[in-house]
This record gives C-alpha cells, structure tokens and sequence, in this order.
C-alpha cells in the first residue's frame, strides 16, 4: 500500500487559469492557460521540443468555443521559437502521433482525427460514453489505445486504434469513479488523475485500482497533470494559478 506524500506548491499566481501541461527536454514546464479572450488548451508533443497546442475563443463563459485551431509551435531555437498554424477544426485537447494529432471535442463528445502537414481532419468517434459537460477530456495514447478521461461522467476508459489513428474496436472502460480534467500516463499504463471533488492526486491502475498517492488542502481545481521524464515525479496545475509537484511512489 503506498504512502500519501504531501504536494508542494512550486508557483502561485491567481492571474491565470492554466489548463495543461507538458514537461520539455530541459525539464522547464511548458503551460497553457485560458483567458477571457483566447483559450490554449490542450498540448503534445510532435517532435523534438516540437509541440501541437488546440486553441480557441470561449463564448458564453466556457460553455461554447468557436474558432478552434491546431497550431504548431517549435522551441528548439530558444531565440527565434516557430509558430504556425496545422488546421482548423471544431475542437480541443489534441494528443497524439507524429504527423497526426487526435483531438477531443468536450462538449460534442466527439474525437477528432488531424494531420498537422496537410491540415485535413475527420471525426473518428463520436459515442455517448464521451458525452458530458464538459465530456471527453484528457487523451493519451499508450501502445495502440488511447485512453481517456470524462469529466463529468468519472469514466476513465481507452479505445483501440491503427497505427493511422483510426479507431479500431470498442471502449473499455477502465474506472467510473475517475473524474478529471486531464491525467499523466505513467509506467505500466498507470494513470495519475485530479479529482476535482478533493484535493489530491490519485493513481489508477489499468485494473481500475485508485490510490491516494499525495495531497494537499490549497489545492485548487485541478487541470493537468504531467509526470517528469524520469517518471518519478510530477506536477498538477489548476485553474487558480498554482503548480504542485508531486512525487511518484514505487510500485
């Protein structure tokens, strides 16, 4: 049975509402946040220090985003980072291959297939085991699944695809008491979520065990999680400014 460790608070700065998260090469933090005006969702790697980010506008609170763009954006060249735009889309949250980002619309319940060199795009699933408000929300492929989290409905579940990105059979669901904004795969396919009922992180396991693994009381609606590349700690954001570290017990 693992210990619960306390999470530390690193940065605090109620200015922004961060949404996701990814940990560079040079092990900084890489962060998006949403604002009145533009929102940066979700964000993966492409490449070398090479990343795909979802954009939008949020209208009516963030109940409705309109404009929805996948942009590209390379930091391999700290003095003159590269940003273009890949595709145009109805969605957010991408995650996914080199060439081909998979892309979760939280509110259509749908994912969305994007090649960023030719900027094309295609629904591969709509289901109502994503449906929520918001719904589908985390993607993370591991092996030939993607795995995924519903918000609202607290199911944690994966779906197998080609090496294309296409979906190939049915959902699995690993966990309905999983509720989270957005997860880290970890080791052995292990899941680390936010629960947004309390305040602490939680490790699933591809049987659909939860355990506590570290917490603390200022934690704040959490909304990524992303584990350094060692995989032996990690970091939650929230939608109140605050990044914790946290760190992964043994197995």
């Amino acid at each position: 049975m693992s210990s619960i460790s306390a999470a530390t608070l690193v940065f605090n700065n109620s200015e922004f509402n961060f949404e996701n998260s990814i940990v560079r090469p040079n092990g900084n933090l890489l962060v998006t946040t949403i604002t009145s005006d533009y929102g940066i969702l979700g964000i993966v790697s492409v490449g070398e220090d090479k990343y795909a980010i979802a954009a939008g506008i949020p209208n009516s609170g963030l109940s409705h985003w309109s404009n929805g763009t996948v942009y590209t954006v390379d930091l391999s060249n700290d003095q003159s980072p590269e940003v273009e735009t890949a595709a145009s889309i109805d969605a957010g949250l991408p995650d996914g291959l080199p060439d081909i980002v998979l892309v979760s619309d939280a509110l259509a319940g749908t994912v969305n297939r994007v090649n960023i060199t030719s900027g094309e795009s295609e629904i591969i699933l709509k289901d109502d085991l994503l449906v929520g408000n918001p719904g589908v929300n985390g993607l993370k492929i591991l092996d030939c699944y993607v795995c995924f989290v519903n918000t609202d409905t607290s199911y944690y579940g994966k779906f197998a695809i080609t090496e294309g990105g296409q979906k190939f059979g049915d959902i699995q669901i690993i966990s309905t008491d999983a509720s989270s904004d957005e997860f880290a795969l970890g080791k052995h396919g292990i899941a680390y979520i936010g629960p947004q009922r309390n305040l602490s992180v939680v490790r699933v396991s591809p049987n659909g065990t939860a355990t506590q693994i570290a917490q603390d009381a200022e934690i704040g609606q959490p909304c990524s999680l992303t584990l350094a590349e060692d995989k032996v700690s990690g970091y939650v954001t929230t939608a109140k400014g605050q990044i914790f570290k946290f760190e992964v017990p043994a197995l």
